[in-house]
């Protein structure tokens, strides 16, 4: 019971954190795999659509654009990942039974998006393809609204989105092209907030890895480790794979990484707010 109480926990505040050494593989049950991979997706989604579920209007909770998106980005992933590790893995539990595959992908795609940190298989097996996919879905984060962390699927979607409008604009450069997010325009002043933060993010990301980097560490160990305290995500690769942890780190650098969570966490803004004003009070 407690061992359920404590995943039920974890897995609906993304959190990650289990009883068992092996975190969710330890169980060894497709049935639990199954459940919260379920139960992790639907913690990433933005909670104030749920209140759409409550009333009954399900039109508006699944033409949310946000949730189309985020739906889209875990599908894809899962079956490419899926596939890459069926055809070029090199594992037998994989190569041998596409189930297991998708799952295992499936588990482990939801996990990284929604910022959650569980595992059921140790990735830093899987062909660099599906690894680098895992760490481009670090980024990404769940929806806004829900207790994911990472850079938000919303802000990804804006700046695709915008970028998209930016390309159209080259090949028509009189013609304006408004930004849309399903049926609701994006005024100007909220794609700027998504670039100054987006740009913020990578900022802070490329500091922390550079200076784990010049601390000695791996590129991969450093990237990795990075964005996972930065997405608030838990696992990365090589020395901070699925089954390591972060205990080699020297105090510096935990130090960093400390400060990388606290700004992923409480978002990036509202640290450097509550730095601002104490350095400007005391000025």
């Amino acid at each position: 019971l407690y061992t359920a109480i404590n995943h039920s926990f974890a897995t609906v505040a993304t959190g990650g954190f289990s009883t068992l050494n092996n975190s969710v593989s330890g169980f060894n049950s497709v049935y639990i795999d199954i459940v919260i991979t379920i139960f992790m997706f639907l913690a990433g989604v933005n909670f104030a659509l749920y209140f759409y579920l409550i009333k009954g209007r399900f039109r508006d909770f699944f033409k949310d654009s946000e949730l189309r998106f985020y739906t889209a980005v875990v599908t894809i992933t899962t079956i490419l990942i899926s596939l890459n590790i069926y055809f070029s893995s090199g594992i037998e539990k994989y190569t041998s039974n596409y189930g297991r595959a998708l799952l295992d992908s499936a588990f482990q795609v939801v996990s990284i998006t929604t910022t959650t940190g569980f595992m059921t298989a140790d990735f830093n097996l899987w062909p660099p393809f599906s690894a680098l996919l895992l760490v481009t879905l670090m980024f990404f984060g769940g929806c806004a609204g829900s207790t994911g962390g990472g850079m938000k699927q919303i802000r990804i979607l804006i700046l695709f989105k915008h970028l998209y409008n930016e390309i159209k604009k080259l090949a028509h450069p009189r013609a304006f092209f408004a930004l849309r997010i399903g049926e609701e325009h994006v005024e100007n002043n909220v794609v700027r907030n998504v670039l100054g933060f987006s740009i913020l993010f990578m900022v802070i990301f490329t500091g922390s890895t550079l200076f784990l980097a010049g601390m000695g560490y791996d590129i991969i160990t450093s990237f990795t480790a990075a964005i996972s305290c930065l997405g608030n995500i838990g696992p990365g690769l090589a020395r901070v794979g699925a089954i390591e942890n972060f205990g080699f780190f020297d105090p510096y650098s935990k130090g960093v990484l400390i400060f990388c969570m606290l700004l992923g966490r409480l978002e990036i803004y509202s640290v450097l707010i509550l730095i601002y004003s104490i350095i400007f009070r005391k000025r």
